[in-house]
């Protein structure tokens, strides 16, 4: 505290973020690496999976995307003290997934179809809604989490700023049910 000088330096190439829990993460390429926050020293790398940067959660687990070809074909969760995949949900990339601000969960849109819940540590859904009829025609949707909604964004035509349509839709994030549109 109140020096100038760094705890540590690390050289190389990549993208560095991605901290929390001690670690601080680092993408070269398609792997991922973690050093301990204190010291720079590498504890990890995971290069068995092609991922594209991450989260340290404060659950103990690391939520990456994975890519394909450069484009978005998934999620991970890693155990953050090891690197080791926990699980991984694979989808074309037009899907959508987000962690869910102080709680162990997941929120997965599946391209126009259908609301996913599930729980971050195993991936298993604890719940989903139908929302074929929000969002049927779509150009795309948008989604964002606000307080206990989710608010998707649907937009038809394009965005609304070049001649498009949209319209919002808002889910209870505790039970997924439809609070209006």
């Amino acid at each position: 505290e109140g020096s100038d000088t760094p705890l540590w330096t690390v050289d190389g190439s990549g993208t560095y973020g991605g901290t929390g829990e001690g670690l601080v993460l680092t993408s070269s390429g398609t792997s991922l690496s973690a050093l301990d926050s204190q010291t720079g020293k590498r504890l990890w790398t995971q290069s068995q999976l092609p991922l594209s940067g991450g989260s340290v959660l404060p659950s103990g687990h690391i939520f990456a995307g994975l890519v394909d070809n450069g484009f978005s074909s998934g999620i991970a969760v890693l155990d953050a003290r090891t690197g080791q995949l926990t699980w991984r949900l694979d989808h074309d990339g037009r899907d959508q997934v987000l962690t869910i601000p102080g709680t162990t969960g997941l929120l997965h849109y599946v391209n126009g179809r259908e609301l996913r819940r599930l729980e971050l540590a195993t991936g298993k859904e604890l719940m989903s809604a139908d929302i074929s009829a929000q969002t049927s025609g779509a150009s795309s949707v948008i989604m964002t989490l606000s307080g206990d909604a989710i608010l998707l964004l649907v937009e038809h035509g394009g965005s609304s700023a070049v001649g498009g349509t949209s319209k919002g839709v808002v889910y209870g994030l505790a039970d997924l049910k439809l609070r209006w549109e």
